[in-house]
């Protein structure tokens, strides 16, 4: 056997071998294909849809003690009356037991005696306290007086209560400029006025009550009816409302997260009565939505606009966007993806190496590095080829997941000249299959939030904001630079308070 040694054969130059072995490696390794498609051209992100509209139910509180004092002061407490009562009897005269208890002076006629009988009469009754109850839109105002009635004749003295009722039915409303307006219609009932002295002389008060309480009655019901609309001030509270809109509010500091509140108008529907309190359901209409970040800038609101008769349904909703990082996706669909080997055309196996997701527009870019092996192949090939879709989202369950996975169009074109073993449905079809994410959890620590700090959130003195979110819903997918951006419709009900007082 021939000594086949490296100073033999290549003489005084021992280091001649180890360049030319360093050549062919290199050489054999350019051999080796590779495959690196061109990256998919960017697109714009479409423009995101309008968010959900929003209804913050507001109750405006009017405490009754407001209104009763307008009428309290027009309605006197006390009222008196006195006079002379005279009765015209006929007696006969064997009626000794009637001349027994006063002398009469009359004269006689055959054997009837005629004569005018008199008696001092008072009357003192009080009013009672004002009570004030709203239902259907309309004001119930009422008001009891009780006391008595005294008459005297020849030192004899008998008293009898007297009641009475005063009420009144006040039909309310608000006009497109805020203004409070009340009809106020009265009403006088006299339960107990009078009765009979000695049985036989009527004594009564019903001309005190006719002449005195119930002109003052109606008197204190016109006062009440021009007074509430300049006494009330309602729009003040309004603009109030309508101008802090201008402002993001602060709705928590980690992350800080901002309330934006884009007003549309103000609607109203009714009256109701909420405990010491006249109610006055009012719905803002807004585009409610939250920001993640720096504070947003302010925005121009304009003029409060005309106040809108109408329904107003609860329907409080926050568009809040929710996000999957691309880094949480890559790292969700690597797990199982990265090192699965695919058998496809021309027994060739393809093993993914790595896997990054990405945004374009309105597509899901995923790029997918790979390593093709055959026995039949001279060398390896990798590379990297690049797969777009669109997002889909499930309401129900808050998934997410890829449908029309595909090649792009440039990777597409040089697979057909370069790897066309690679254009197998299968192989496409199994990545699509585990591209796919629960953002359940994401939107559950939102709701919390949201709720959490909602809860008498200060918006100005004497204004604030509650709400109570119990439904979650996925309106829209976009993808941002670096996640996917679900808006979601947080949906409950509100209410944003405020008193609307004397000025």
């Amino acid at each position: 056997m021939k000594n086949f040694s490296k100073r033999r054969h290549f003489g005084r130059h021992p280091y001649l071998f180890h360049i030319l072995a360093i050549f062919l490696a290199v050489a054999l390794s350019g051999c080796a294909k590779s495959i690196e498609p061109i990256r998919p051209r960017e697109f714009q992100s479409p423009a995101l849809p309008p968010p959900q509209a929003s209804v913050a139910n507001m109750a405006i509180s009017i405490p009754i003690d407001v209104l009763k004092a307008l009428l309290e002061s027009k309605v006197p407490q006390k009222f008196r009356e006195s006079g002379v009562v005279s009765k015209q009897i006929s007696i006969g005269t064997g009626a000794g037991g009637l001349t027994d208890i006063w002398p009469i002076d009359g004269v006689f006629k055959d054997d009837i005696k005629v004569a005018t009988v008199s008696a001092k009469w008072r009357a003192d009754v009080r009013r009672g306290d004002l009570t004030i109850s709203v239902d259907d839109n309309r004001v119930s105002i009422g008001t009891r007086l009780k006391g008595s009635i005294t008459a005297e004749k020849a030192g004899i003295r008998e008293t009898a209560d007297v009641i009475a009722d005063l009420s009144a039915i006040s039909s309310i409303a608000v006009t497109p400029d805020w203004r409070l307006c009340t009809n106020t219609v009265g009403d006088f009932l006299a339960q107990k006025a009078e009765f009979k002295l000695f049985g036989l002389i009527p004594v009564s008060c019903q001309g005190l009550l006719e002449g005195k309480v119930k002109p003052k009655w109606n008197e204190a019901l016109a006062r009440f009816d021009l007074e509430v609309p300049e006494k009330v001030q309602l729009r003040p509270q309004a603009e109030r409302i309508w101008e802090m809109c201008r402002k993001p509010l602060l709705l928590a500091k980690s992350p800080e997260t901002w309330l934006v509140i884009t007003p549309n108008h103000f609607s109203y529907s009714g009256f109701g009565q909420d405990g010491d309190a006249v109610r006055i359901l009012v719905g803002l209409n807004a585009l409610v939505s939250t920001f993640v970040g720096p504070c947003p800038a302010d925005r121009e609101v304009g003029p409060l606009p005309p106040l809108q008769k109408g329904e107003v349904k609860p329907g409080f909703v926050i568009n809040a966007p929710v996000k999957l990082h691309y880094g949480q996706a890559r790292e969700i669909a690597g797990k199982v993806l990265v090192g699965r080997k695919y058998k496809v055309k021309k027994n060739v196996t393809v093993t993914l190496s790595g896997i990054d997701i990405y945004g374009n527009g309105p597509a899901l870019v995923v790029r997918a590095d790979f390593l093709a092996r055959s026995p039949g192949m001279a060398f390896d090939t990798k590379g990297s080829v690049f797969l777009t879709g669109k997002l889909r989202f499930s309401p129900e369950t808050y998934r997410l997941w890829v449908e029309e996975l595909d090649y792009d169009l440039d990777t597409y074109n040089l697979l057909v000249k370069t790897a066309d073993y690679l254009l197998h449905d299968d192989f496409v079809k199994s990545i699509q299959g585990e591209l796919n994410w629960d953002i359940r959890a994401e939107v559950a620590k939102r709701l919390s939030m949201l709720n959490r700090h909602l809860v008498n959130l200060r918006i100005k003195d004497g204004i604030a904001l509650s709400a109570q979110l119990d439904q979650a819903d996925i309106t829209y997918l976009a993808t941002a630079s670096d996640g996917i951006l679900a808006t979601v419709a947080f949906k409950g009900k509100s209410s944003l308070t405020f008193s609307a007082l004397p000025q």
